[in-house]
């Protein structure tokens, strides 16, 4: 049996000896940063210091095709989520619905990079400043590697936990501009033991053995669920400086090329199926935490993740529903909808892993499986 039939979904092998690196302020030159337990808890803390003195009739927009997390963080804020439809066929707001969804208690619109396709913010900087509302850039599934970053936000969220560009098993940070008010206090200190846990992921997750530790790990494995925040914990100095050299290791070599599917890609949009595109933004590039692909059909999606997981790659459904669909989410967001193109989003999306173990045996297995859907 082939090795390179059980790639995992997402893979960045956990650091287990970090090299010394510079304070990680000096990688975010005019920002005030805040480091905390996960990209959750930094993105409750960008909410919260939106809402201000709003208290709990302060509304967040939020896309109606994303993580449940963001609303856990909203909730967790003391705040008040509301949904907003996304362009058709894209990822991204549709922004005719998103001006009709600001009201006098908007206090921030969350734009989200979904895998690293874009999330809009210059756009969204322009329609936040006019209405005196604040822009939460959620970047916890993008990490670029040149940094600063041309961000566009009030605020700036990167997590690290697992599963995302930079995975430390756990972690995130708050950016905000210099010179803006004092980061908010959280309680208690984060700084879990890495080495042990992160040797067994990084085993568990090598594609010599994913196959085998996934069956062991459950049929829950990847599944999304919303689970409410419970706290919000300041990192150690510890755990800051392993962000830190970190974030000094991936800027070197961060480890995902979307560009390996460039030519499978070409040869299935023959066939309808296509990368999917962020309204108005050109493409960002290689660098891509999965590469995000549209099939025709919610029929077509399926048949295309069902032959590539038993080829062994690493397809998924990412969130496979909208948010008012996702289980256990609370009945605010239940109530909320219908958005018809979110819904059409989550029944067409599947994407393909873009990690460093994914090479020339892998995409042509792919290409051999869809070739015998396609056709």
């Amino acid at each position: 049996m082939s090795l390179l039939r059980h790639l995992p979904p997402v893979r960045r092998r956990v650091p287990l000896r970090l090299r010394a690196a510079k304070p990680l302020q000096d990688a975010f030159p005019g920002y005030a940063v805040q480091a905390c337990g996960s990209g959750t808890q930094a993105l409750a803390l960008a909410i919260r210091a939106a809402v201000g003195a709003r208290g709990s009739s302060a509304e967040i927009l939020l896309p109606a095709y994303g993580c449940p997390d963001l609303v856990a963080a909203c909730l967790f804020a003391g705040a008040q989520a509301r949904l907003v439809d996304n362009t058709p066929g894209q990822w991204g707001y549709d922004l005719d619905r998103l001006h009709a969804a600001f009201s006098s208690n908007t206090a921030a619109v969350v734009a989200v990079n979904l895998l690293g396709s874009g999330d809009q913010a210059h756009r969204l900087r322009e329609l936040t400043r006019a209405r005196g509302v604040a822009l939460i850039q959620d970047s916890a599934q993008h990490l670029p590697q040149v940094l600063p970053a041309d961000w566009q936000g009030d605020y700036v969220v990167l997590s690290f936990g697992r599963g995302k560009p930079l995975n430390l098993l756990g972690g995130g940070l708050l950016l905000q501009p210099a010179g803006g008010p004092d980061p908010l206090p959280a309680r208690g200190q984060w700084d879990p033991p890495l080495f042990g846990a992160g040797l067994a992921f990084n085993i568990a997750t090598d594609r010599r053995v994913y196959a085998l530790s996934s069956r062991l790990l459950g049929a829950r494995l990847g599944e999304t669920r919303y689970k409410p925040l419970r706290e919000i914990s300041t990192a150690s100095p510890a755990r800051v400086a392993r962000v830190a050299a970190g974030i000094a290791d991936y800027r070197l070599a961060p480890g995902y090329d979307a560009s390996v599917w460039n030519e499978a890609c070409r040869e299935w949009a023959q066939y309808g199926v296509t990368r999917l595109s962020c309204a108005g933004v050109a493409d960002p590039g290689p660098l891509r935490l999965r590469l995000a692909l549209l099939a025709r059909d919610h029929a077509q999606r399926d048949t295309i993740v069902t032959a590539l997981t038993a080829s062994g790659i690493g397809a998924s459904r990412m969130y496979n529903a909208s948010l008012p669909a996702l289980p256990d989410v609370p009945e605010q967001i239940t109530a909320q909808g219908p958005f018809r193109n979110a819904d059409e989003l989550a029944q067409r999306l599947f994407t393909l892993p873009t990690h460093s173990q994914v090479g020339a045996d892998a995409v042509r297995v792919a290409r051999d499986a869809l070739r015998r859907i396609l056709r």
